[in-house]
């Protein structure tokens, strides 16, 4: 006889393998996108002490900072919606730390670009929705 607990843990490590790959699939597919659209990118899951930006590119001399939610529903509003103000807070102030980071990009404009990407699993198919300055930045006030 199995032990629910233990049955509950495989299920847990199941899916959140799941999510990951997902979302592995999905950044790898933007990255895709955003170069056959004549970017390049530049760094990918970029960290700072603020959170994470998915993936950052160069497009002329303009830094785009990419957010990218892969979601296997296809509710629109519900992706959108996931880019909270917090979550704008935090990748301004990651995008903030990158720039700080790469002198190089000193005289660059930047931008905050969201890309959403949906899975049909019926064809194992993805549809790749792109917002171009998606938000505006928001800076921490004291």
């Amino acid at each position: 006889m199995f032990d629910i607990y233990y049955v509950k843990i495989f299920i847990h490590s199941m899916l959140y393998q799941i999510r990951t790959n997902m979302a592995q699939t999905g950044e790898r597919l933007a990255a895709d996108f955003l170069v056959q659209n004549g970017l390049r990118i530049i760094a990918k899951n970029y960290f700072s002490t603020y959170g994470e930006i998915d993936l950052v590119a160069q497009d002329g001399k303009e830094i785009v900072f990419v957010e990218v939610k892969t979601r296997a529903s296809h509710f629109l509003k519900a992706a959108e919606n996931s880019i909270t103000i917090s979550k704008q807070r935090k990748l301004t102030l990651t995008g903030q730390a990158f720039i700080s980071a790469n002198p190089q990009y000193d005289d660059f404009s930047y931008r905050f670009d969201v890309i959403l990407i949906f899975h049909y699993r019926k064809d194992d198919t993805y549809k790749i929705k792109h917002y171009k300055n998606a938000f505006i930045p928001i800076y921490q006030s004291y």
